[in-house]
């Protein structure tokens, strides 16, 4: 993609997002189990932190030491 079609497609995007704003939805999650991988780092560790803050109760599985990929 060259520089001037990413400049293009930026702008029709900021445009388009002052015309439709994302709406922050509040919800409450009491009570609500979430396991959750790839919540120790990154937009993971931010999505973990949103959802406690909505009262869900998050669980990060961790990789056993010495183990790099767990999960597959």
């Amino acid at each position: 993609m060259s520089g001037g079609s990413l400049r293009v497609m930026l702008a029709t995007f900021f445009r388009w997002h002052r015309k439709h704003p994302v709406e922050t939805v509040q919800r409450d999650l009491a009570g609500l189990h979430v396991v959750f991988t790839g919540g120790t780092e990154g937009m993971g560790r931010v999505a973990v932190g949103r959802l406690a803050q909505m009262n869900a109760e998050p669980a990060i599985p961790r990789p056993q030491p010495g183990e790099d990929r767990p999960y597959g």
